[in-house]
C-alpha cells in the first residue's frame, strides 16, 4: 500500500536517511538519470523541506520513499499476502 501526500512545498531535492548516512534526490524527472532515482529505501527519515517550513517523516522501520515535484509518496505495506 502505498501513501501520497501532495504538499505545498516547492524544492529541487529530497533528503533520505539511509543506513550509509544522509542522501539527497532531485525532485523533478529531467533526464533519464533523474528517472532512475524515484524510489529510496530509508531508514530514519524523509524529508521534503524549503528554507523556512517542511515534512519531515520519522520512522524506525523501514519504507520506500519517492517524491516527485511537491508529492511525497511512501510504502506503508511492504508484503501482501495471498489468501488460498
Amino acid at each position: 500500500m502505498i501513501v501520497a501526500l501532495p504538499l505545498d512545498i516547492h524544492c529541487a531535492y529530497a533528503t533520505y536517511g539511509t543506513q550509509f548516512g544522509v542522501l539527497e534526490r532531485p525532485t523533478h524527472r529531467n533526464t533519464t538519470i533523474d528517472q532512475a532515482k524515484f524510489e529510496v529505501c530509508a531508514h530514519g527519515f524523509a524529508d521534503l523541506s524549503e528554507a523556512t517550513y517542511g515534512l519531515a517523516i520519522a520512522s524506525r522501520d523501514k519504507y520506500g520513499y519517492a517524491v516527485e515535484g511537491n508529492v511525497l509518496r511512501y510504502v506503508i505495506q511492504r508484503n501482501i499476502v495471498a489468501v488460498s
